[in-house]
């Protein structure tokens, strides 16, 4: 342990402290502006209780409780907010959630999901999320669900750090919790359509819903939408490098979508309560690699030639500068031929998903009993090209997945001081992902690889939680998870008569257990002060990387990782305050990740390699107020996140290209060239030090039953580097970025019509980047190193749209 790292600890605990002891005295302060109390008027209690109504309801312990009560951290989103931006996937809902990071990539898992600076790579996919999804109680971790779009949603709830109780398998770094709307007792029905300028996307939606006969009610939602894309495409048809390239389309980031989801709901209080959840996806678009952005190395103003057999190939289509305009083409024709789900040759992406949920609960007495019998899989295919629109690297890749979860939970609703919560679950899953490339603008026929992969997963995990109700106002709650994990795996090179990549195979047979407690003590001081201080453990499986280039010089343990825990707590304030007109929490937290998994490209050798990061600690403070002045029709709104992620103990492969002289000098291979860096005390990828969101909205009746609403916010984010190998060159500068729209709506007629403005300062903001294959870079942990460039996922600039609803 370094005398900083020390330091940190120290400085971090004393920030908890410092906390926990402001906290304490407006515990006794505040009771006076508290809602509840003996001399409120009982209009003002009135009116009071309506404020507190508008609480979002959330399930962070898998129980539905004020989010002001719950001793999470947590943030929350209802389904009109939603709406109100124009939100339809994940990238978009961490736009509205300060310190989530987002991105989607083009190889692997194709995800890229940050909290608080921990998360995991997109390049493995092996790998299973740290932040992971829960979409209507199934449990979700491969990274391609942020392809699915998302609608009729009742609410999301982002929970931040290890989470081990309540979620099927543990997490250590965060889920994100999807719930969709349930059907209704009465018929409802509503339609949205929309447009947006920029990407030349329309959309529509819509639901139907209510009772089919007694006790039993049903919803039908949908969505669908096209886009022409919101990027531009400045390559020309061109035959550099030796054969054709066609250029199908002056825009990028096209895609098309079709979703759907039925829901059925019995409730018989008498007999039990059914929920069932069936929806599938369909996504086509022009591919992850559409989105690319060219970020050149060394101060360069052109792009770096791709280094072909034939010699450097330059790229004359695409700048240097991240403005929405790059160089986008087919691979040639006669290539496509011969090669492994290339189709015609046109960059493409195919996913269909599916997901069904069977959620029964049946009460007995003090005890409610629980089964989840979810089912999900997807389907994905893909051709991307990573160098542009001349010859270059192109590569295909073919994903299945296929999963069965089952959870049982009893939860116990004594009147006395103890209560329990218990269950187990057991999820099976069996992955496919296979995978070619060519490296060689030489070969027309063949791939330079063809890789075929496997990973069959087992999940046993049982839990439990005791809540003891030391005093009326004081709780204290206990448990934790045993988790038993099983991987059986494998990596084959099919025969292409590649000498650098032969036909080989490696298996590997993973098998880890863990034991994940938490504790949590909660004090309500006043009906509307609560404070909670918490423990928590979290664990993620090792396993053996999917992704794995195997080389000629490769052997079977190049891929194996092993697993990642966290460890550590955090403080919270939840307050309601002056007649409950202002909510204001604070969370201060610490947690340490012991073998954090990380993966970085190596661009030289077209070689992905995968490790453990000795440590990483994450040290914060996150703040959320709402202020919402009673009968004005005004509101406000602030959310502001300081967070500091610090590797320490790692040793970690340098980028593509870096010098001695720029860190690259340990471990030297057979060459006498250096290999790694020191990750020690630097900041983590995706880690910005400060990010927030403010804003306001007001609404005001016009005449005749007509009302109009206005919304503003901005989003800002401190710098923070995008690269997994910590590319000095590869950092995000800090940005602001606004949001605004207005709406007309009938409260009785129940139409609405608004125009919603996102990034209205047109920041394009990477979220995501790797170094360029085959570039011709070389000298990496030499004196006379040469950066390779990067492909950067870029967020969307500046979209407009116009949307109209209908609720009938």
């Amino acid at each position: 342990m370094t005398g900083q790292h020390v330091i940190n600890i120290v400085v971090a605990r004393r920030a908890l402290c410092g906390v926990s002891l402001a906290v304490l005295a407006l515990g006794h302060v505040m009771p006076a502006f508290a809602q509840g109390t003996a001399t409120t008027p009982p209009e003002q209690a009135a009116a009071a209780e309506q404020v507190a109504d508008q609480d979002i309801i959330v399930t962070a312990r898998r129980r539905e409780e004020s989010l002001q009560n719950v001793p999470v951290a947590v943030t929350a989103i209802g389904g009109a907010t939603l709406a109100k931006y124009a939100v339809s996937d994940v990238q978009q809902i961490s736009q509205l959630v300060p310190s989530m990071v987002v991105g989607r990539q083009a190889s692997g898992s194709s995800a890229s999901i940050f909290l608080r600076g921990v998360g995991s790579t997109s390049l493995s996919s092996g790998f299973d999320q740290s932040v992971s999804l829960n979409m209507d109680d199934l449990p979700m971790s491969r990274g391609k669900e942020l392809l699915t779009g998302q609608y009729d949603l009742a609410r999301v709830e982002v929970l931040k750090g290890p989470q081990a109780l309540f979620f099927g398998k543990n997490s250590t770094a965060g889920v994100v919790i999807l719930t969709s709307a349930n059907p209704t007792d009465k018929f409802e029905a509503m339609i949205r359509g929309g447009y947006e300028f920029q990407a030349q996307e329309m959309y529509g939606e819509g639901y139907i819903s209510g009772p089919i006969a007694q006790y039993l009610n049903a919803r039908l939602a949908f969505r669908a939408s096209t886009s022409e894309g919101p990027y531009y495409n400045t390559a020309q048809t061109n035959s550099l490098g030796g054969a054709e390239r066609i250029v199908a389309s002056d825009r990028r980031g096209e895609s098309r979508s079709l979703s759907g989801r039925l829901t059925v709901q019995y409730d018989n209080p008498d007999v039990l309560k059914a929920t069932l959840k069936a929806s599938i996806s369909r996504v086509d678009d022009d591919s992850a690699s559409a989105l690319y952005e060219r970020l050149c190395a060394g101060g360069r103003t052109t792009p770096r030639p791709t280094n072909g057999t034939i010699g450097a190939i330059p790229e004359p289509y695409t700048d240097c500068a991240i403005d929405g305009r790059s160089g986008f083409a087919a691979m040639p024709a006669q290539y496509a031929a011969n090669f492994p789900y290339a189709r015609d040759g046109r960059p493409y992406t195919d996913y269909d998903a599916y997901t069904v949920a069977l959620t029964l609960e049946k009460t007995l007495g003090p005890v409610t009993l629980t089964s989840i019998t979810g089912q999900y899989g997807f389907r994905q295919q893909d051709l991307q090209t990573a160098a542009g629109s001349t010859a270059g690297v192109y590569f295909t890749q073919y994903n299945k997945f296929r999963q069965f979860s089952e959870e049982l939970r009893a939860a116990t609703d004594f009147d006395g001081p103890f209560n329990l919560t218990a269950g187990a679950f057991y999820g099976k899953s069996k992955y496919t992902f296979n995978t070619a490339a060519m490296t060689s603008a030489l070969i027309p026929a063949v791939p330079s690889f063809y890789r075929v992969n496997g990973i069959d997963g087992e999940s046993i995990s049982v839990f439990a939680e005791l809540k003891w109700n030391i005093l009326e106002n004081l709780e204290l709650a206990g448990g934790a998870r045993w988790s038993d994990e099983k991987k059986t795996s494998f990596a084959q090179n099919l025969d292409v008569g590649s000498a650098t990549f032969p036909a080989r195979r490696f298996d590997d047979y993973f098998h880890d257990t863990n034991l994940s407690p938490q504790a949590t003590l909660t004090w309500k001081a006043t009906d509307d002060i609560t404070l909670y201080a918490a423990y928590k453990q979290g664990f993620k499986a090792g396993g053996y990387n999917t992704s794995i280039t195997i080389l000629a010089s490769s052997v079977g343990t190049d891929g194996r990782f092993k697993s990642e825990t966290a460890e550590g707590g955090e403080l919270g304030l939840r307050t309601q305050l002056f007649d409950r007109q202002l909510r204001f929490n604070v969370t201060a937290y610490h947690y340490r990740y012991s073998d954090l998994q990380v993966q970085v490209f190596d661009a030289q050798t077209i070689a992905s390699r995968v490790a453990n990061a000795g440590s990483l600690t994450t040290d914060g403070v996150e703040l959320e107020a709402n202020f919402r002045p009673r009968g004005s029709g005004f509101e406000t709104h602030a959310s502001i996140a300081y967070n500091e992620a610090k590797f320490h103990n790692y040793i970690g492969s340098c980028f593509t290209g870096q010098t001695i002289a720029e860190g690259c000098n340990l471990t030297a291979g057979a060459s006498g060239a250096f290999n790694n860096q020191n990750f020690d005390s630097r900041t983590a990828p995706k880690a910005p030090k400060w990010a927030g969101r403010v804003g306001a909205s007001y609404e005001t009746p016009l005449s005749g039953g007509i009302g109009i609403g206005f919304n503003g916010d901005m989003s800002f984010s401190s710098s923070y580097n995008f690269t997994d190998t910590l590319r000095p060159d590869g950092v995000q500068k800090a940005f602001a970025r606004f949001d605004a729209g207005v709406r007309l709506f009938h409260e009785n007629d129940g139409w609405e019509f608004s125009v919603i403005g996102r990034n209205l300062t047109n920041r394009y903001v990477v979220t995501t980047a790797n170094d360029m294959p085959a570039q011709g870079a070389g000298g990496t942990g030499t004196a006379t190193g040469i950066r390779s460039d990067m492909n950067g996922i870029v967020d969307r600039p500046r979209s407009v749209f116009v949307q109209f609803t209908k609720k009938f």
